[in-house]
C-alpha cells in the first residue's frame, strides 16, 4: 500500500479551500428521496390539525391557536405507515431515578438528525433548516427555523445559542475544559450572532463535518441550544442571589443547581419545570419512573399537517436491572423497547407474545461489530506484554482462531454477518468500501494461528499443554468482559474457549460497565470486549488511541495533529508524561490521517476513509466478530408506524424510531 506522508497530508488541506462552498445542504438533503421528511414548500398543507387535549385548552383559552403554535415551515415527517390517530399513553423503561435509558433517546432534540435509511444515511434538517459552509471551510452558517418555540411558549433563537456559547462554554466555572470538537486546530470557535436565527461559526481550519456535532450522531448538538430566557435565572452572571438560591434547593453553589436544571445530556432526566424542544414535556416524577405530556408547541407534523406527536402521554417504569426490564416486558407493561434486551431472551419473548399482547423482533443495526475484541499493546500493568500484544501475529493469530460462524449461530442466533473490525457499508461512500477489509484475518482457520504463534516463538516449552512467551515465562492473556452486555459475555466465553485450543491460556474475569470502562481508559486491560457501532474515525478503535496504545494515546494528548506540535513538557501533568511513549513515525502518520477527516473536504475524505480502512485491515488493532446483528425489540399490539430499530448511538439510537409518529390503533383502550 502506498504510504501517506505529511505532504499528503498538507496537500489535502491546501486543497480544500479551493473547492466550492456546501451551500444550502439543508435544502438539498430534505429534497433528498431518502430523508423521511418534505420541504414545507414543497407539502401541499395548507391548514393544521392538533390533538383533542390540545383543541380543549384552545377553546379554554388556554393555549393559542395552532397555526400560532407553529414555526412558519414546519418540519413535515412522512410516516412510517400511514397517518395516525392522536390519542393513548406509552410506557417505556428507564434505568433509574438518575438515566433515562430508552425514553432519553426518544427525547433528544437536536438542530440537525441523522435520516432513517441505513443504506443511505445523510444528515437533515430539524429545528435548523439549513446550513452551509464557505469555500474555506473555515465557516460554518447555521440558518434557524423561524418560529419554532419552547415546550412554554417561548421562542427559540440565536439568543439562546449566544448564551451557550458566552456563558456556558467560555465560563471557566461551568466548563473547565472546551472539547475538542469546538476547539479545531487548537483554537476555541469563535461565534457571530447574524440575526434572531441565522448564526456563524468560525474556525482555525476548515471543518468540515461540524454539522456532524449538531445531528444527534452520538446524541451530539444538545449542548448548542438551553433555554437561556429560563436558565438565566440560575447564572450569577443574571441574578446575584443565585447562590442562595441554589443554596434554598439543597445545593452547594449556583454551579451544582445551574448544572442540574440544565441537564442537557440524553440521559439526564430533565427536572420538571424546565422548558424543551422534545414532543414530551416532563410533568411529573413519582417513585416508579416519570410522567410526560404532549408538547403544544413542538415543531412538526404529519403530511396532512396534523401536529405531532399522535401519543399524548408518555410513561417510564424505573427497571434498574436486566431480569426487571424482562419481567416488565413479559408481564406486558411495556410498550416498546428497542435495546437491552438480551438475544438469550428471544426465545422467551417470542413464546410470551400472546400472554403479553406484544410482538418481539430483531431491530436494524448499524453496529459494524457486535462485539469487539479491543487489544491494548501497551497495558500499564503488564509490560511484559508489550512486545507479545504489539506484533501484529499475535493479533491475527487470535482472530484467525475465532470460528465466527458458530459465534453467530450461539450468541446471534444466526443474525449479522461475520465479519472483521471495518466501516459499516451504509456508513460511508461507495468508493470508501472495501468488502476485502472486512473478511481480513476473518476466516477460521486454527492451523494458520498456530504457525503464526510458531512464527513469533510462542510455543509450548515444557509440554504442559500452553504456549509460554519467548523467552520461556509462562503467558496468561488476560480477557475482560463487559458483565452489563449479555452478548459480549456470551462472546468472550467461546472466544476464551477457541484461544484456549490454540494454547493460548486465558484468565477470564467481567466487571460492570462503568467500571469496565474505567479499565480500559486507564490501560489496565489486555483484551476487553469493546463493540464498533456505525461511528467513523477518527473514532477510538479506527486512530490509535489510550484504548489500543495507552502509552502513545497518552503522548498524543498533548500533540496537536493540525501542526505537528507538541506541548512543551513543563506544561503536561506530571502523571501523563510518566505513562506516555512517543510514538514511531508511522503511528503518528495514521493518528494525524484520522484526526485530518473532519477538516478536509468529501472528496479528499474518501482517501482519507480509504487510507484507514486498509491499515486497519493490516494491523488488527482489534478483532471484529459480528456485525449488523440487530437489536431484540418489543412493541404492543396496536402500535402503528413501529419503525424497528436497534440501540444505534451513532445516529442517536431510538431517536431514529421518530417515536413522535407512533400512533395507538385504538387509543381509547
Amino acid at each position: 500500500m502506498k504510504k501517506f506522508t505529511k505532504v499528503f497530508f498538507l496537500t489535502v488541506l491546501i486543497m480544500s479551500i479551493s473547492l466550492t462552498a456546501f451551500a444550502g445542504a439543508g435544502e438539498e438533503a430534505a429534497k433528498n428521496p431518502v430523508s423521511g421528511i418534505v420541504p414545507f414548500s414543497e407539502s401541499g398543507i395548507t391548514e393544521f390539525n392538533e390533538a383533542p387535549m390540545l383543541k380543549e385548552k384552545v377553546e379554554a383559552g388556554e393555549l393559542p391557536p395552532v397555526e400560532e403554535r407553529l414555526p412558519k415551515e414546519p418540519v413535515v415527517v412522512q410516516p412510517e405507515e400511514e397517518i395516525g390517530n392522536y390519542g393513548g399513553s406509552m410506557t417505556f423503561t428507564q434505568f433509574g431515578p438518575e438515566g433515562l435509558g430508552v425514553n432519553g433517546h426518544v427525547l433528544v432534540e437536536t438542530p440537525l438528525l441523522k435520516n432513517r435509511d441505513f443504506d443511505n444515511l445523510i444528515t437533515i434538517p430539524n429545528f435548523a433548516k439549513d446550513w452551509e459552509y464557505s469555500e474555506d471551510g473555515r465557516t460554518f452558517t447555521l440558518y434557524l427555523r423561524e418560529g419554532v418555540k419552547w415546550s412554554d411558549g417561548d421562542d427559540l433563537t440565536t439568543e439562546d445559542l449566544q448564551f451557550w456559547y458566552e456563558d456556558i462554554l467560555l465560563n471557566e466555572s461551568l466548563t473547565t475544559a472546551v472539547p475538542i470538537a469546538f476547539r479545531p486546530g487548537g483554537e476555541i470557535m469563535e461565534l457571530e450572532i447574524v440575526d434572531e436565527y441565522t448564526a456563524k461559526f468560525t474556525f482555525a481550519i476548515p471543518n468540515y463535518n461540524f454539522h456532524e456535532a449538531m445531528d444527534a450522531t452520538w446524541y451530539a448538538g444538545l449542548e448548542f441550544f438551553p433555554p437561556s430566557h429560563y436558565m438565566k435565572q440560575f447564572h450569577l452572571d443574571y441574578n446575584e442571589d443565585a447562590d442562595e438560591l441554589a443554596q434554598e434547593e439543597g445545593f452547594d453553589s449556583w454551579i451544582q443547581y445551574f448544572n442540574n436544571r440544565l441537564s442537557w445530556e440524553f440521559f439526564d432526566p430533565k427536572p420538571v419545570g424546565r422548558p424543551v424542544l422534545s414532543a414530551w414535556v416532563p410533568t411529573q416524577v413519582t417513585s416508579t419512573g416519570r410522567i410526560y405530556e404532549r408538547n403544544p408547541y413542538y415543531f412538526k407534523v404529519d403530511t396532512e399537517g396534523n401536529q405531532l406527536p399522535y401519543i399524548d402521554e408518555q410513561r417510564t417504569i424505573y427497571t434498574p436491572d436486566a431480569q426487571a426490564r424482562l419481567m416488565n416486558v413479559l408481564s406486558g407493561e411495556i410498550d416498546y423497547i428497542s435495546s437491552f434486551l438480551s438475544f438469550s431472551d428471544y426465545p422467551t419473548l417470542k413464546s410470551s407474545e400472546e400472554d403479553g399482547n406484544y410482538n418481539a423482533w430483531i431491530g436494524d443495526s448499524l453496529w459494524a461489530s457486535r462485539v469487539t475484541f479491543s487489544v491494548q499493546q501497551q497495558p500499564v500493568n503488564a509490560k511484559d506484554m508489550w512486545e507479545i500484544l504489539g506484533d501484529v501475529r499475535f493479533r491475527q493469530a487470535l482472530s484467525l482462531a475465532l470460528d465466527r460462524s458458530e459465534i453467530k449461530e450461539l450468541v446471534f442466533m444466526g443474525q449479522g454477518e461475520e465479519r472483521q473490525l471495518a466501516y459499516h457499508p451504509g456508513t460511508v461512500p461507495e468508493e470508501a468500501y472495501n468488502e476485502e477489509w472486512a473478511t481480513a484475518y476473518a476466516e477460521y482457520d486454527p492451523d494458520r494461528a498456530r504457525e503464526l504463534l510458531d512464527e513469533m516463538g510462542v510455543v509450548d516449552q515444557d509440554g504442559d499443554g500452553w504456549r509460554e512467551k519467548p523467552n520461556g515465562d509462562d503467558l496468561l492473556l488476560q480477557l475482560l468482559g463487559n458483565s452489563s452486555r449479555a452478548v459480549a459475555m456470551n462472546t468472550a466465553q467461546m472466544a476464551e474457549g477457541f484461544w484456549n485450543d490454540i494454547g493460548i491460556n486465558v484468565n477470564f474475569d467481567s466487571v460492570e460497565e462503568g467500571l469496565f470502562f474505567a479499565e480500559i481508559w486507564e490501560g489496565r486491560t489486555q483484551i476487553s470486549t469493546t463493540f464498533m457501532t456505525g461511528s467513523l474515525p477518527p473514532w477510538d478503535q479506527y486512530v490509535p488511541a489510550e484504548d489500543t496504545f495507552n502509552g502513545y494515546g497518552n503522548w498524543f494528548l498533548d500533540y496537536d495533529p493540525y501542526n505537528g506540535t507538541r506541548k512543551p513538557a513543563e506544561e503536561i501533568p506530571e502523571g501523563r508524561r510518566e505513562l506516555a511513549v512517543e510514538p514511531p513515525a508511522d503511528i503518528i502518520e495514521w493518528y494525524e490521517n484520522g484526526h485530518m477527516m473532519d477538516h478536509v473536504t468529501p472528496e479528499n475524505q474518501i482517501t482519507l476513509l480509504n487510507y484507514i480502512g486498509n491499515k486497519i485491515a493490516e494491523e488488527i488493532p482489534s478483532i471484529g466478530t459480528v456485525g449488523m446483528a440487530g437489536h431484540v425489540g418489543v412493541s404492543k399490539n396496536g402500535l402503528r408506524n413501529v419503525r424497528k430499530v436497534g440501540d444505534n448511538p451513532s445516529i442517536g439510537a431510538t431517536r431514529n424510531a421518530y417515536v413522535e409518529q407512533f400512533y395507538w390503533e385504538n387509543p381509547e383502550e
